[in-house]
């Protein structure tokens, strides 16, 4: 079930995330034509607040759909990690002052290979089901970490048994109201949720999203119940050997020795978007935030690379699935020119409603001038990125 339903919702989520990008955008660029005092700025509000919700709920469905490549993990400190994690999760605990949170770091020795970003996810959605496990009466949350081998079958496992192996874990404990028997066997099914008074939307996503999380790393997840007596989720990630310098793909070469490389022009910006509504929208923040912008528009990457080889753009800000050709094949293909012919690479800004591949992240974080936003995006974000990148002359 778990697997079918990953795969629509990462279709659902794109969709949704460019319908949601206008109800985001709309609103700033409309009140700007407003009297300060026009009651038009009320509902435009309840607008862009009522579309925030429908990303907060997008953004449970996109948890679903597996997001790392297995080859480019990164071996990571592990109680670093979870510390960092612990330390998000103090904001939460803030509004409940009934709830006492203690972490305890143990000796994990070693770094273990994996997607910090969906780690913490996990973690994070564990510790929250123990917050609203305790919301009424209050009590105590306990974050543990510590390296075991696992050589005897493990109680309470759900999902595959895990193979024999040393194993980084992360235990959260609560001290709330328990789970029963009859109900344990549920407690990772999508959309199943116990906390019934709970008013945040998008409930029933969270405890998924862990196992999903855990099960792509190959490791394991055990939960000790009793109705009444609190819940204790162990989260198992075998540490391995990391992959060889060899093994990564997508990387983005750094140039070298390219001592007179012919700039991009000045002031240019091509949009790169299948979605003529997306186009339209960009246009008309870019034109209104930035004036003195010329700025280009094309439907896919084919036309992105036949466009730039005219004009040398300075910021390509691209969508990274379209038909014809994507944006990860149009940034190759534009990288390979600009190598060519001796020019300065333009800022590539991503702006996408899927889950990123890994060679694109890898291309993020090695090289600063380019930039990854997520659909839906605000007009804020989208001029704060390109204008950060774009030379005037």
């Amino acid at each position: 079930m778990l697997e079918s339903l990953s795969d629509m919702a990462g279709l659902l989520a794109h969709d949704f995330n460019n319908l949601l990008t206008p109800l985001l955008a709309y609103p700033a660029l409309i009140a700007r034509d407003l009297a300060p005092d026009a009651y038009g700025h009320e509902l435009l509000s309840v607008i862009e607040n009522t579309a925030r919700d429908m990303v907060y709920i997008n953004r449970q469905l996109q948890g679903l759909v597996p997001k790392t490549d297995p080859r480019n993990r990164i071996p990571m400190d592990f109680n670093r990690l979870i510390a960092d994690t612990a330390g998000r999760l103090r904001e939460d605990i803030a509004n409940h002052p009934s709830i006492r949170f203690e972490f305890k770091p143990g000796a994990v020795g070693m770094p273990v290979l994996l997607c910090a970003e969906d780690v913490a996810e996990a973690v994070m959605h564990v510790c929250r089901n123990g917050l609203e496990a305790m919301e009424k009466k209050g009590g105590n949350l306990t974050v543990e970490t510590g390296l075991t081998d696992l050589s005897t079958p493990l109680s309470g496992v759900y999902g595959a048994v895990p193979p024999v192996g040393t194993y980084a874990y992360v235990r959260v404990s609560d001290t709330g109201e328990g789970i029963s028997p009859a109900l344990r066997d549920r407690i990772f099914d999508p959309l199943y949720t116990t906390h019934k008074s709970l008013k945040r939307r998008g409930a029933g996503f969270g405890l998924t999203i862990a196992y999903r999380v855990v099960r792509d790393h190959q490791g394991t997840i055990t939960v000790q119940s009793m109705e009444g007596g609190g819940s204790v989720f162990t989260l198992y990630f075998q540490v391995s050997t990391p992959p060889g310098p060899g093994n990564t793909t997508g990387s983005e070469a750094v140039p070298g020795g390219a001592a007179h490389l012919v700039p991009c022009t000045p002031g240019t910006l091509l949009i790169v978007d299948d979605e003529k509504t997306i186009q339209q929208l960009f246009r008309m923040i870019m034109n209104s935030a930035l004036p003195q912008c010329r700025v280009d528009t094309v439907s896919n990457g084919a036309e992105a690379v036949g466009r730039f080889a005219e004009e040398h753009h300075a910021v390509i800000l691209m969508d990274l699935h379209m038909p014809v050709m994507d944006g990860q094949q149009a940034f190759l293909e534009l990288k390979r020119m600009c190598e060519s012919r001796g020019w300065e690479m333009p800022s590539v800004v991503f702006c996408t409603g899927f889950i990123p591949p890994d060679s694109i992240r890898e291309v993020i974080a090695r090289q600063p001038r380019h930039a990854l936003l997520s659909k839906p995006v605000t007009g804020d974000k989208l001029v704060d990125a390109v204008k950060a990148r774009l030379p005037m002359g």
